[in-house]
């Protein structure tokens, strides 16, 4: 069983200036010079953008590697571009200001994103590990605004220096980013509660699957409050821009959750613990001797025999109950989560 919906970094990116002389000024180098940084920088925000939209769509950091290390290459060809040409009038602090800017990206992009992609491959397994790896993914979020802030205040010196008026709107990839930056913000908060059930769900049908009764109604029980808990914190969420489809779909995996542990897990659990005590039956009959068997022996072997069957046929109905409420719930979820990150992080 999958989650099908991962998360994806939300780089805050720089906000580009289209630098407009003062009327008073003709066109000058010192104009040109602030183009020729500024779109250099644009070329890696615009690798990121398609990074990050990438791993939106193929819900997996590790898949789109190549993307990463394209991205690094972007980054290596705009520093050698930018040090290679002279400062206008050589005012070092502005080229200092974007290498500095391109090297934080480079820097997170080898050490912070490996470390993603390493909690990547164990963040299903536990909340405690989803839960930092969402954190990880915020604080290097605040890195790359705080290295934004960084490099707009070096852009307003050096025009300030040069007589330069700036047009300050925001790139349209820049816009982008900040805007799935606040989508995805909001939809984490709703992963985590769903994820917390979905967990214990699935160590449920774990323990099933290992046989371990005493940890599967540890299990059904934890799902049950984690599911209660959910919809309590649910009560004060508020809709995204007028949007409330991720509460709604989230109210609803937590009503269908309450459902499975209360109603469905229980007969589960029941006939697994009925299974048990005629495997008992079955093997303390296979080891009596034929002369020894009675027939009030085989009267009752063949009365649980029977009665095995008939509870055999209501859990498989049961079971393929429960498997398609689960499906149709968890595709109701990803249908729902696809659709709200279309609309408002795409």
């Amino acid at each position: 069983k999958t989650l099908n919906m991962k998360y994806v970094l939300s780089f805050a990116l720089i906000v580009f200036f289209s630098p407009m002389v003062a009327e008073a000024q003709p066109f000058n180098s010192a104009v040109e010079y602030l183009d020729f940084l500024s779109d250099n920088s644009k070329v890696v925000s615009k690798d990121m953008w398609d990074y990050t939209r990438s791993i939106a769509k193929s819900k997996s950091a590790r898949k789109v590697e190549k993307k990463r290390q394209d991205l690094l290459q972007s980054i290596r060809e705009a520093k050698r571009m930018i040090k290679a040409k002279k400062p206008f009038d050589d005012q070092r602090f502005i080229q200092q200001a974007y290498l500095q800017y391109l090297e934080l990206n480079y820097t997170i992009l080898m050490d912070d994103y490996e470390k993603i992609i390493d909690l990547e491959a164990i963040a299903e397994e536990s909340y405690d590990e989803m839960e930092a790896y969402i954190r990880l993914q915020d604080e290097i979020d605040e890195k790359m605004k705080a290295s934004s802030d960084s490099l707009n205040v070096q852009v307003d010196r050096f025009a300030e220096v040069n007589n330069i008026n700036l047009q300050t709107e925001q790139s349209k990839t820049g816009a982008k980013l900040e805007r799935a930056g606040m989508a995805f913000d909001y939809y984490n908060t709703f992963y985590l509660i769903f994820f917390k059930a979905f967990l214990e769900e699935n160590h449920f049908f774990a323990s099933l699957e290992s046989n371990d009764m005493a940890a599967a109604e540890q299990s059904r029980m934890a799902l049950l409050a984690a599911a209660e808990e959910g919809m309590e914190k649910l009560r004060t969420e508020e809709a995204y821009s007028g949007d409330a489809s991720l509460k709604q779909v989230c109210t609803r995996m937590m009503k269908h959750f309450q459902r499975e542990a209360k109603l469905q897990m229980p007969k589960v659990i029941s006939f697994y613990e009925k299974q048990e005590e005629f495997n008992r039956l079955d093997e303390a009959m296979k080891s009596k001797r034929k002369r020894d068997i009675t027939q009030e022996d085989v009267d009752a072997f063949n009365k649980a025999v029977e009665a095995y069957n008939s509870a055999v046929k209501t859990i498989n109905k049961d079971l393929e109950v429960l498997n398609e409420k689960q499906e149709d719930a968890l595709k109701d979820w990803n249908d729902t989560v696809e659709d709200f990150l279309k609309e408002h992080a795409a």
